[in-house]
């Protein structure tokens, strides 16, 4: 929800908006338009804002959701790729811990599957951390706790 009839609009709100219209743009939200009553904390009675909200719509299957509530009013964001092992740098010698085989594994991963939209010059615009979110993923060196499971190695 981003309230934009103030006259007071901070940074972070402008921000906001170019992100919601990109996400808009790029068909994973739809907006509409509603009247709310908002209570200032000196103001009686309460004064009424035209508030825009946005609503994912094919932006659900990309959407995920952390906090209490699982689903839209968490705390959520949009994966717009896949991590994928590139190569495998080393590894520790298999042991025994607890009852089952563990190895460390040092890796550095590739991105794959990158969404169309997520590619888009309004996207990348809006949301400049796609690009360092990629930079870092493939730049940096992972590392993983692997189990041998009776399917393989997986990771923990």
């Amino acid at each position: 929800m981003n309230v934009m009839n103030s006259e007071h609009v901070s940074p972070y709100q402008e921000t906001l908006h170019r992100q919601l219209e990109a996400l808009v743009a790029s068909g994973l939200a739809t907006k509409r338009t509603a009247t709310v009553n908002v209570r200032e904390f000196f103001t009686v009675p309460p004064t009424s804002m035209q508030v825009r909200e946005d609503v994912y719509d094919r932006g659900s299957e990309y959407a995920k959701y952390a906090g209490k509530a699982d689903g839209p009013g968490g705390i959520g964001e949009l994966c717009f790729a896949t991590l994928q092992v590139d190569h495998i740098d080393h590894f520790s010698e298999p042991g025994q811990m607890m009852g089952a085989t563990m190895s460390q594994v040092q890796y550095h991963a590739k991105v794959t599957g990158m969404a169309n939209w997520a590619t888009t010059p309004s996207m990348r615009s809006a949301f400049p951390t796609i690009e360092s979110q990629v930079q870092q993923a493939t730049d940096a060196e992972r590392t993983e706790v692997v189990v041998l499971m009776n399917d393989g190695w997986q990771a923990q």
